[in-house]
């Protein structure tokens, strides 16, 4: 009973000298802003490349070593020198050109394209890149950071 009495008879807090303190947090908190958020998008974007950037023109990679990097059956983009896009699945590959399989009313048809016809092929993946899984991880972290200093401004208040 004596530890009780005097947890009763505790003077408050001095709110004069927690309001520094509160200022102090958030100079913390806008400090870290402009100091992570930076590294933040930085990594984000050396993990995967900003889309429509191409490499230099010296490492520019041709139809036939595009189309030997992207597995067998994955979802492809193609686009034509006559303007027309298709998309389907990869099929065969050969050194004259591959054989893309796409749906047309309700059958499966093939069709053989040249490498010669082909402009562009992108290989359209499922899922989200690394960039974004990363990108997805950091403001997660931010939110996380930001709730635990609302949640201690408010205990403060």
């Amino acid at each position: 009973m004596h530890g009780e009495s005097h947890i009763l008879n505790s003077t408050p807090p001095d709110y004069a000298t927690l309001r520094p303190m509160k200022r102090a947090g958030i100079s913390l908190l806008l400090s870290w802003i402009l100091c992570v958020c930076p590294v933040l998008l930085a990594a984000a974007e050396a993990a995967g490349a900003a889309p429509g950037t191409q490499p230099p023109a010296s490492q520019k990679q041709t139809i036939q070593e595009k189309v030997i990097e992207i597995p067998a059956g994955s979802t492809v983009e193609v686009r034509l020198k006559g303007k027309e896009k298709l998309r389907g699945r990869l099929g065969d590959i050969s050194p004259q050109g591959i054989v893309l399989q796409h749906a047309k009313g309700g059958k499966i048809e093939e069709r053989n394209i040249a490498f010669d016809e082909v402009r562009s092929i992108k290989h359209i993946e499922k899922g989200m890149s690394l960039g974004a899984k990363i990108a997805v991880g950091a403001l997660a972290g931010v939110g996380v950071f930001f709730l635990v200093l609302i949640a201690i401004f408010a205990a403060v208040e």
